[in-house]
């Protein structure tokens, strides 16, 4: 601008501040996909901004007062606590969050807002399925982060090689009757990660490069969801596809999918970290945007409805008067929520950041979008 016959730049910081209750946050208000163009980044800012906006009052000044309450589920080999630092420390700066035992806590109802599934390795028992059955079904929220198949990194890197398999995590019915299927495959993209490999030697030390990984796929075709609108790229790591199965009453929407050049192997699936010194023949990759996210709402049937609750004669009813409507998320990628760990320091780096490419993927803010949704 001219003021006075003398050019002047001002710089303007795209920040909001709210205030409530003794405290503060700070609302960034440009937002939008990094690589989109200027003039796209600031119409997609002022898209969301109600939203950023309305989550941020709504974190500084929740519903009746009280840091809503989160629980991460254990007990199956789930991700650990230090796999999952950074994430567990942005929940903590907004929500009260606790590990949750399914077969030491009898009834979740009332005592929780939400849950988290991050990882399971061994099966569910149908005691704790029906208990996390019932919290749902009552209107509490969950967050599931799941594979369906078991990928041995230590035995690739041990063996040369590994054979991923199908876990046994005793939920599909939950799913089915929820209204998804999380098929047993591995995804394989075009558009993906990097991992690092040995290409020759520089003197008498190994010269070591990063190579195209299509285990890796990394997703940037995303829905209008305040989940995932205009995000970045994130980042999966042997991810399957899901399908969606006939609920009544449940609204599908799908969050996620894979790029045009997407292929679909069934278990089970070698896994040789030398496949990446392979040129991909691209007319193997012709299934298309495949889904690997999805958002459930509605009223959910339970799936012990007109069954016995586990471990006894009580039989449960075909329609519970006392059900609520609730909120879903589906992510076929156990390892979306796990965060690297620094060798040295054995220090967590912030969930999203790929430390061969330096990049940080949009993994942390799709999570925490889901979780104030």
């Amino acid at each position: 601008a001219n003021e006075n016959g003398k050019r002047i730049e001002k710089l303007i910081f795209p920040w909001a501040v709210v205030q409530a209750g003794g405290q503060t946050r700070n609302v960034l208000l440009l937002r939008g996909s990094q690589v989109a163009a200027p003039e796209e980044r600031l119409n997609q800012s002022i898209e969301g901004l109600e939203y950023e906006l309305a989550s941020t009052i709504r974190q500084v000044a929740p519903p009746g007062g009280a840091k809503r309450r989160l629980g991460v589920i254990t007990g199956h080999g789930e991700l650990t606590n230090l796999e999952m630092a950074d994430i567990l420390t942005a929940w903590s700066q907004n929500y009260n969050v606790f590990r949750v035992d399914l077969s030491q806590v009898k009834d979740l109802r009332g005592n929780l807002d939400a849950l988290v599934v991050a990882k399971p390795q061994q099966p569910y028992s149908e005691l704790e399925k029906f208990r996390l059955d019932q919290f749902i079904t009552h209107g509490g929220r969950a967050m599931f982060f799941v594979d369906a198949l078991r990928v041995d990194l230590d035995s690739v890197a041990r063996n040369g090689a590994a054979l991923a398999t199908p876990y046994n995590l005793n939920l599909d019915d939950l799913f089915f009757r929820y209204g998804v299927r999380l098929n047993q495959n591995l995804l394989l993209d075009l558009n993906c990660g990097q991992i690092p490999l040995v290409t020759g030697m520089t003197g008498n030390k190994p010269k070591i490069e990063p190579l195209p990984w299509q285990l890796y796929p990394l997703i940037n075709r995303f829905s209008q969801s305040p989940i995932t609108r205009n995000l970045d790229a994130v980042y999966l790591k042997f991810a399957g596809n899901i399908d969606t199965v006939k609920a009544a009453g449940v609204r599908k929407t799908q969050l996620m999918s894979t790029s045009r050049y997407t292929r679909t192997l069934p278990p089970p699936v070698p896994i040789n970290f030398n496949d990446a010194r392979l040129e991909p023949n691209p007319k193997l990759y012709q299934d298309s945007y495949q889904s690997v996210g999805y958002l459930l709402e509605g009223q959910f049937r339970s799936l012990f409805a007109n069954r016995a609750e586990p471990g006894t004669t009580k039989y449960q009813p075909d329609q519970n008067p006392n059900a609520q409507p609730s909120k879903i998320l589906v992510i076929s990628d156990g390892d979306f929520l796990r965060n690297d760990v620094d060798a040295k320091s054995q220090r967590p780096l912030r969930l999203g950041y790929d430390r061969l490419s330096s990049t940080e993927f949009a993994n942390r803010e799709l999570v925490l979008n889901a979780t104030d949704y």
